[in-house]
């Protein structure tokens, strides 16, 4: 057997009924990611933190930080059929050392409130910064609140 393989386990975190999913974690030795199965079908989607569902539950939300391949970064998936697939990818305020992104409100499928922290090396101090993704005809757009 693979020495990797042993390292693996997986854990069921939820049955998010009223979505249509499992939600089951793969732990590694030192990282995770999270599964998203149809109750129905079976089909999988693999994501690369814990999802936050939008209030339909047709779209997820990951808050990245530090990712191994992405850094720091937003994803919004959607709901197509039996699986979830990629629909934007961000990274915004990522211009310091470290970004940290919170999610402020989701009031609906279209506008998702969220915070960004950037630390920076002293003596410069960290940097909050309010914003909005609003979907439009042309897909995700980073919105500044003023």
């Amino acid at each position: 057997m693979d020495q990797e393989a042993k390292c693996q386990s997986y854990r069921l975190v939820a049955h998010a009924r009223t979505r249509g999913v499992f939600v089951v974690a793969k732990l590694y030795y030192e990282s995770a990611e999270y599964l998203l199965i149809d109750d129905s079908s079976g089909d999988e989607t693999v994501l690369r933190r814990f999802p936050i569902f939008s209030p339909s539950g047709k779209q997820v939300l990951l808050l990245l930080m530090n990712d191994e391949q992405l850094g720091f970064a937003i994803q919004v998936w959607r709901r197509d059929g039996h699986r979830f697939v990629l629909d934007w990818s961000g990274s915004p305020h990522a211009d310091g050392g470290y970004t940290s992104y919170k999610l402020v409100r989701w009031p609906s499928e279209s506008t998702i409130a969220l915070q960004s922290e950037t630390s920076f090396d002293p003596p410069k101090t960290n940097l909050l910064k309010q914003f909005t993704l609003r979907h439009a005809a042309k897909g995700w757009n980073v919105i500044e609140v003023r």
